[in-house]
């Protein structure tokens, strides 16, 4: 499963439902109580926990030279794509959404429903295209990431391509969401609620940072904003097996990969337990629940006791994995 995390720092966003398959049910529109204002976030979306990601993408009427295949699912809450972008490989990200970008936002163009596109530049191999809505103001993130490689421009021409196709689809219906949900799905959790004040307050996190679906939650060093966080979330993907260097290890009885990283100026650590079976059972596919930790200055084992702690206030009130 390719990672991704939505990083917030300095205590703003900056930048884990299926969309090869639905969760036991079908997509629907959200009924039509009222005039559709598809520029209004609460009018477009309804409950945010529950949206489809992947109904916001029409492949068939992205640019052809994208040539777009959709992925395994990665994430409750965006669609996988995987694109050309100038003759080499990307992966594109389409529909989650963030309360704040954290980014000073220029170049509005209006597009289809009435909402306001914000493209991005390039950084570290990223571009990124925001749709933006009103009434309950957020974002919807279109993210192209190169394959290897810093990437060029061409990856923030797709990603403004691809958030226009996700506004005109939008424009046309309120957004389908996700039916039949378990009962112990992930999807009906909020992160933020997993964690306590003493907890937090023994590591010196902050306030928590939110998300409008709910499913991941940041918390960052008070002392410090840059210097630390942690994140909690969400993800879908094969059961989580160690890389090199990881281990398995039970924390509040439940079977955890311990997956430390050591950097030259910072050390990560991701924690990573599985749930319940995501989509259908050939796509071996669960829900996870996801611990990132990062500290400036620290190795990636310190990181790791960091995040044991998250995990054993997080995982007693997750849902059993059967």
């Amino acid at each position: 499963m390719r990672a991704r995390l939505v990083i917030i720092m300095l205590t703003l966003a900056l930048g884990a439902t299926a969309c090869t398959g639905v969760i036991a049910g079908t997509a629907l529109p959200q009924p039509n109580f009222a005039p559709y204002n598809p520029a209004d976030a609460n009018t477009a979306f309804g409950d945010f926990s529950t949206v489809d990601p992947c109904a916001l993408i029409d492949v068939g009427a992205l640019p052809g030279d994208l040539n777009a295949v959709r992925q395994e699912p990665e994430s409750l809450d965006y669609c996988a794509l995987k694109i050309d972008v100038a003759g080499e490989s990307a992966y594109a990200d389409i529909g989650e959404l963030v309360s704040s970008t954290g980014e000073n936002l220029s170049d509005p163009e209006q597009v289809a429903g009435g909402l306001t596109m914000y493209p991005d530049t390039l950084s570290y191999g990223t571009c990124t295209a925001y749709l933006s809505f009103t009434g309950n103001p957020m974002y919807l993130i279109s993210e192209v990431s190169a394959e290897s490689g810093e990437g060029t421009d061409a990856q923030c021409t797709a990603s403004q391509e691809i958030a226009k196709n996700a506004a005109t689809v939008i424009a046309r219906q309120r957004v389908p969401h996700v039916t039949g949900i378990p009962a112990k799905s992930l999807r009906r959790l909020d992160a933020c609620s997993l964690v306590g004040t003493a907890v937090l307050d023994a590591a010196g996190l902050g306030p928590s940072v939110t998300f409008p679906a709910r499913h991941q939650c940041v918390w960052n060093d008070k002392a410090n904003d840059a210097a630390e966080y942690v994140q909690l979330l969400f993800l879908v993907g094969p059961y989580p097996e160690p890389a090199q260097g990881g281990t398995t290890t039970q924390i509040a009885d439940r079977q955890t990969v311990v997956q430390p990283t050591d950097e030259t100026a910072f050390g990560e650590c991701t924690l990573a337990t599985g749930g319940i079976e995501f989509g259908q059972p050939q796509q071996d596919l669960v829900e996870i629940a996801e611990v990132f930790v990062y500290a400036s200055g620290q190795t990636g084992a310190a990181t790791c006791q960091l995040g044991t702690s998250i995990a054993n206030a997080a995982w007693p009130k997750l849902p059993a994995s059967s």
